[in-house]
This record gives structure tokens, C-alpha cells and sequence, in this order.
């Protein structure tokens, strides 16, 4: 007979299943600790609200946005004149320099002229051989007239005479007293000095139509050198170059000591009250602008108004800039201290738009993307996504998104631009 025992021990568990306990009791575990540590921080996060306690706001308000076409060009005066010289010498003394104001009729130098003074003589001799050749050919002249009055009288009385004896010859010959030969003869002496009486005045009028010629000649050459003569006296007496227009001088061409001839460039003056704004307008903007337009300009540090007063008709194409269109715009005041050629800032104005909201632009459209805003609504601000359109100088025009009067927070959203909603101190607020 078996004696038992009346508790039986457990049997013992192998190894292989406790390795599998181990296992799951670790799984478990790890899987815990997975869920609870993102908890925790989940938690955490939740609990500390970000709070912006300094910051600038603006409210959304409206203006008139004015849209402008800038075009920058330069000064060109449509007055200028280049100074010359009227005659030949040498550039004795400049009077005037460089960038200075002068007055029409002004000297602007003096000539050294000691060569006219030669030519002066010369033209005083021609004057003198011409009156001497006038003088002859009149005489000549008068005596050819008189000599062929003379002539021709002395013809008419030959032959008054010849016909009465042709009358004188005829009776003879029916007489028979004189021979047919001397009658010819006498007829031939009648009619000899009938062709001449003819042909004679013809001729002594062509010869003295000769004469005439060349007293005419004589004349006008005399009348030149006398003109000639008269001017080269008057440059003798006045060695000055004048300046034809009041202008600025802005560019000297010959130096004191200076051989000229007629006609020589010495200096350049421009009427600088005549000046206008010469600009390239780019093609797809000129429909935009007019004949007549006011436009603002900037020159020389001054703000002035002007207007449109030239549109080329054709196209210019402008390196670096592409099909463009030659404007001009004169200033209604030129000031004094504007220079040739200055550069020029022209704006037009090409649109006004009344009652638009808009915002100051600041940090906030950076770090914003200009896709959103934090708009402050008492102790919190809300992210609400927004369209810019148009930007004038410092402001920005709010499309869509906002409403005026809500105010926005203009400072940068790097440190909370992720959350769609933080708090805010109201009295950290600064209003720009």
C-alpha cells in the first residue's frame, strides 16, 4: 500500500516558459512607457499657453491708394546755342567760365584782330582801282555818246546833199549831158548813206551797251568792297563776341590764345528755363499716360509738378529696358539750380482707388508670408489667413480676410507663427 502525500507539490515550471513570462511582462512595459511618456509632454505642452507680452498692433483702416508708373530720365534744355565767330582771329581773352549764368548780348571774349587790318587795306585799294575804272569808262562813255550824235548828224546832212544832186544828175542824164555811169553813181552814194543812217544807230547802241556793262560791273564791285570795308571797320572798332541767347554756359570749346577761323565754335549756352524731362516710356505703358498729364518730378533734391507735353509717334528700342516710347515733360517752374543733364525721377499717377482697407506694413508680412495675420481680440490673438493686393510706400492694401477696424499685430510671428491662437498681455500693446 502507497502512503501519499495529501498536498502534492507544484510542478515545476521549465525554463522555456519562463523566458516567454519575462517577454511579455517587458512588451507590456515598453508599450506603457510608449503611451505615457508623448502623454506627459502632450500634457505638458497643453498646459503652458504661449503669451506674447510685448508687441505692436495697427488697426485695419481705409485710403485712397493711388497706383503710379515711375520712369527715371534727365534734363535736356530745347534752347541751346553753340557761340561762333564772326570772323577770323585770335581768341585774345575768354570772359566768361565754365557753368556761369550770362545775359543775352553779353561778351563772352575779345578777339585779337591785328590781321584785318591787312585785309582792310586791300579791300581800301580795290575800292579805289573800282572808282578809278568807273571814272574812265564814264568818261569813255560820254565821249562815245557825243561822237555818235555827231556821226550821225554829219550822215543825215551827207545825205540831204547827195539827194540833191541825185535830183541834179537825173536832169543831166535826160539831156544827155552826163553818162548812165555817173547817174549809178550818184544813186549808189543816195543809197550808201541811207543803210547807214540805218545801221549806224544800231551800232553805236550796242557798243555803248558795252560800255554800260562794264560800268555796271565796276559798280557792283565797288558796292561790295565799300559793304565788305564797312564791316571789316565796324569788327576793328568792336573786337567783341556777344553771346545771342541769356542762358548757362555748359561747355567751353577754344582757350585764350586760340587761332579762329570764321565761324569757329568757342563756347556752348543753353536756355535752362527751356529745359524738360526727356524719359523712355516702356511700350505696355504708354497707352496708360496723355498729352497734358501732370506728373511729379524729382530733380536736384526738389519736388516739382510738370506735364506731359511731347509723345514720340514712333518707337525707340532702349538697351537694358526694350521697346520704348520718348516722352518729354516740362516743369511748371524751372528752378535756378538745375543742371543740363541731371538725373530725373518722373511719376505718373495711372489709378486712384478710394476707401480701400489697408494695414502699415512691418515684420509681420515676413515672417507672415504674407499669407496670414494674428488678429488681437482681447487677451488673445487668432491666426486668420489673409490677401495683400497693392503696396504704397508703407502701406499694404488687405484684400480679403479682414474687416476694418480689427486690429492686427504688426510685430514678428517667428517665435508662435505655428499656433493658431496665443494669448496676449492688452496692455504690452503699442498702437503705431
Amino acid at each position: 500500500m502507497r502512503n501519499d502525500p495529501i498536498i502534492k507539490e507544484k510542478p515545476r515550471p521549465s525554463s522555456g516558459n519562463r523566458m516567454q513570462v519575462n517577454l511579455i511582462i517587458f512588451l507590456v512595459l515598453a508599450i506603457g512607457l510608449m503611451v505615457a511618456v508623448p502623454y506627459h509632454f502632450l500634457s505638458k505642452l497643453k498646459g503652458e499657453e504661449f503669451v506674447l507680452r510685448t508687441y505692436e498692433y495697427s488697426p485695419v483702416k481705409t485710403r485712397t491708394f493711388v497706383r503710379k508708373i515711375t520712369v527715371v530720365g534727365n534734363v535736356q534744355p530745347t534752347v541751346a546755342v553753340e557761340v561762333e565767330t564772326a570772323t577770323a582771329g585770335v581768341l585774345e581773352k575768354l570772359e566768361v567760365q565754365l557753368g556761369q549764368d550770362i545775359s543775352s548780348g553779353q561778351i563772352v571774349g575779345r578777339l585779337d584782330l591785328s590781321g584785318l587790318e591787312d585785309k582792310a587795306k586791300e579791300v581800301a585799294e580795290a575800292i579805289a582801282k573800282e572808282e578809278s575804272i568807273i571814272n574812265e569808262l564814264s568818261i569813255d562813255y560820254e565821249i562815245q555818246q557825243r561822237n555818235n550824235l555827231k556821226t550821225l548828224a554829219n550822215l543825215e546832212k551827207e545825205l540831204e546833199s547827195a539827194r540833191q544832186n541825185l535830183v541834179l544828175k537825173e536832169r543831166l542824164y535826160e539831156i544827155g549831158s552826163i553818162s548812165r555811169k555817173e547817174l549809178e553813181d550818184a544813186q549808189g552814194t543816195v543809197t550808201r548813206l541811207e543803210d547807214d543812217l540805218i545801221s549806224k544807230p544800231e551800232e553805236f547802241k550796242l557798243s555803248e551797251e558795252k560800255v554800260q556793262g562794264k560800268l555796271d560791273t565796276a559798280r557792283k564791285n565797288l558796292e561790295k568792297n565799300k559793304k565788305e570795308y564797312a564791316d571789316l571797320l565796324a569788327k576793328l572798332e568792336n573786337n567783341s563776341i556777344v553771346s545771342p541767347i541769356a542762358g548757362r554756359v555748359i561747355e567751353i570749346k577754344a582757350g585764350t590764345g586760340t587761332q579762329l577761323a570764321v565761324g569757329s565754335k568757342i563756347l556752348k549756352v543753353v536756355d535752362m528755363a527751356s529745359s524738360v524731362i526727356v524719359i523712355y516710356v516702356e511700350e505696355s505703358n504708354v497707352s496708360k499716360i496723355y498729352y497734358g498729364q501732370e506728373a511729379e518730378v524729382e530733380v536736384g533734391g526738389s519736388k516739382l509738378i510738370g506735364k506731359i507735353t511731347y509723345i514720340s509717334p514712333q518707337t525707340t528700342n532702349i538697351s537694358g529696358q526694350g521697346p520704348s516710347v520718348e516722352v518729354h515733360v516740362s516743369l511748371d517752374q524751372v528752378p535756378e539750380n538745375i543742371r543740363a543733364n541731371s538725373t530725373a525721377t518722373v511719376n505718373f499717377e495711372v489709378e486712384r482707388r478710394d476707401n480701400v482697407p489697408y494695414l502699415r506694413r512691418g515684420p509681420y508680412l515676413t515672417s507672415g508670408e504674407y499669407s496670414f495675420v494674428y488678429v488681437r481680440e482681447g487677451d488673445k490673438a487668432t491666426r486668420k489667413s489673409v490677401t495683400f493686393g497693392y503696396h504704397d510706400g508703407e502701406f499694404v492694401e488687405v484684400v480679403s480676410g479682414l474687416n476694418v477696424g480689427q486690429e492686427v499685430i504688426t510685430t514678428s510671428y517667428e517665435e508662435y507663427k505655428e499656433k493658431p491662437e496665443i494669448a496676449i498681455i492688452p496692455e504690452g500693446g503699442r498702437l503705431r
